[in-house]
Parts: C-alpha cells; structure tokens; sequence
C-alpha cells in the first residue's frame, strides 16, 4: 500500500497524475501559441540571471526579465515527452530530465537543447539529474533507475546503485558527497561521487521528494504529509523539522539572503530562517499545487506548477 502512495504522488511532481505516466501526442496546433499558462510546469532553475522551465509536452521556457515573458526554448529533436526537473552547473551548461528516459542537454544557457537520451520503448520517467563534478553526469528515476554520464552528458549507461526498485525522486550535493531521495522514506548517501551508496537506517516511512545540500555537512530532505528532515553531521543523524503543516513538499531552494523556502501541495510555501529547523507557513490552502521554485530577483519567487508558472514577492506571502 506504501509503494502505491508512494507512485500515486509521484504523479503530481512531474505533471500532475496521468500526465506524467502516459504518452502525449504532439500537439495538433502550432506550439508557439502555447504559452507556460497553459501548461504542467514541474522544474525551474537559473543559468545565471535567466530563468529556464520545463514540464509538459518536453516545452522549456526562458525569460530574462525575471519572470515577466517567456519564449520557447529550442529542443531537436523534439519528442513531447514530458518534463521533469532541469538542472544548471553552470550560466552555459544544463540538463533536463523527464518521461522516456529523456535527457536534454544545453550548452548556451538554455536557449538551445539537444535531444542526449531518449528510450520510446520505455516510458517511465526520471525524476532528478546532477553534475557532481566537471564531465559526470547522474541521472535517476523511477523503479531504481541510475543512468551515468562520464562525458558530459553524451553518452549513458545505466547503472546498479543497489538501491532495489524504488523510486528515486531527488539527488544533491557536489563533488564527493552525494544524497538521494525516494520513495518509502529511502536516503542513501555517496562519499565517492556517487559511485557507491550507502542506504541510512529508515527514519521515516513516507516519501521524500526532495533532498538540498545546505553547506559541505548540513542537509534537509523533504516529502509526504508536512516531514521536513534536516542532518548537521553529513548525514549521519536526521532531526524532524518543526513545519506545522501536513502536505506534501515537492520543491525547494535557498534564497540569496539564506532563508529556505519550500513548497508543495495546495500552493503551500513555508520559510526557515533558522538552518532548516524550523518552519513558518506563508501560503497554505488553494487548488494549485507548486512543484518547484527559484529566486529570480532578491525576495522574488519564481513559482512552477499546476497553472504553469507565476512570479510573487517573498512579501506578498507573509
């Protein structure tokens, strides 16, 4: 019953229930018309000062004024495959992942995305994707799914990280030190670039959907029903964090200013000020589930979801 929770909520992270886990036909009408309202948006991350999108249909958006436009990015070839979670190393170079194993890679801040892995006789999606290091690329999904890249992204091999057949949902850090995230309370750290994994004594029995690497020790994991987890000794030991909430947590980051936001189902934002310990709650309730968030300008949220993308001041919440 665990694991059918566990699949069950998945759904929302990458586009919202069936979306996520079932083919999209290309759209009969010409895509420029399609604008990120009008679409499950599941991540977002910065090159730079641009902001970069994905989710459904394989659409990525840019915009370089904050927030307020969005164009299309370019994708070749382009296969509609859903979206999940896009990650930059660096204002040039980024990845994206999604359904079909799809991995997308840019060399020119997002603008433009090439088409690096792409399996249409296996439909399940990845969820995450990091560059430890210069060169390395890790990959990971559903039903265990590990995909490394040593060439910058443009060839993979799958992987054993022997972490059985759960969904992995989350990956951070840099360098050496690794964390994963998934399903069934599952937290697995690497000391080696992820090239070994050492799965932690459970700690929690729900799903986590997210993992941050706050500083070279500290690191806060997130995920079902308000479970906010935060470690102070590389992981060795994780603490309960005060969030006075019980909905499900899909995205996170870490403003400018220090402060840790995170936000998840129903629209619901908190704030930590205080290294992860505690929450306060700026948005609970609504309809409209967020998925993940960045700071565009100081104090600006930049807000994916359900309703696509929007723009809100870390004032407006509180």
């Amino acid at each position: 019953m665990q694991k059918l929770v566990g699949i069950a909520i998945s759904a929302i992270v990458v586009a919202a229930a069936v979306f996520a886990f079932s083919h999209r036909p290309a759209p009969s009408f010409p895509e420029s018309r399609i604008g990120p309202a009008g679409l499950i948006m599941t991540g977002i991350d910065l090159a730079g000062s641009r902001q970069v999108a994905v989710g459904d249909l394989g659409h990525i958006f840019i915009s370089d004024d904050g927030g307020k436009s969005w164009s299309d990015a370019v994708v070749t070839p382009q296969h509609h495959s859903a979206l999940t979670q896009v990650k930059f190393v660096d204002q040039q170079l980024g990845y994206a992942v999604g359904q079909d194993r799809t991995i997308l890679k840019t060399v020119d801040g997002g603008l433009h995305w090439r088409t690096v892995n792409y399996a249409a006789n296996d439909p399940e999606p990845l969820f995450d994707v990091t560059s430890p290091e210069k060169g390395k690329v890790l990959a990971i999904g559903s039903f265990g799914a590990f995909l490394v890249s040593t060439d910058g992204g443009e060839t993979w091999q799958k992987k054993d990280a022997g972490l059985a057949d759960a969904h992995l949902y989350a990956i951070a850090g840099s360098g050496e030190k690794l964390t994963i995230a998934g399903e069934q309370g599952l937290v697995a750290t690497s000391t080696d670039g992820g090239e070994h994994w050492q799965k932690k004594p459970s700690f929690y029995d729900g799903t986590f959907f997210g993992a941050m690497q706050l500083s070279n020790n500290d690191w806060l994991v997130y995920g079902m029903r308000g479970h906010v987890y935060v470690s102070h000794d590389d992981g060795q030991s994780w603490k309960q964090a005060n969030t006075a909430v019980n909905v499900a947590f899909f995205g996170g980051t870490v403003l400018r200013s220090g402060e840790i936001v995170l936000v998840g189902q129903g629209g619901a934002v908190i704030e930590s000020t205080d290294g992860g310990s505690t929450f306060r709650t700026l948005q609970a309730g609504g309809r409209t589930s967020f998925t993940q968030v960045r700071e565009g300008a100081p104090q600006q949220l930049t807000l994916a979801g359900e309703s696509g993308l929007m723009v809100e001041s870390l004032s407006s919440l509180q």
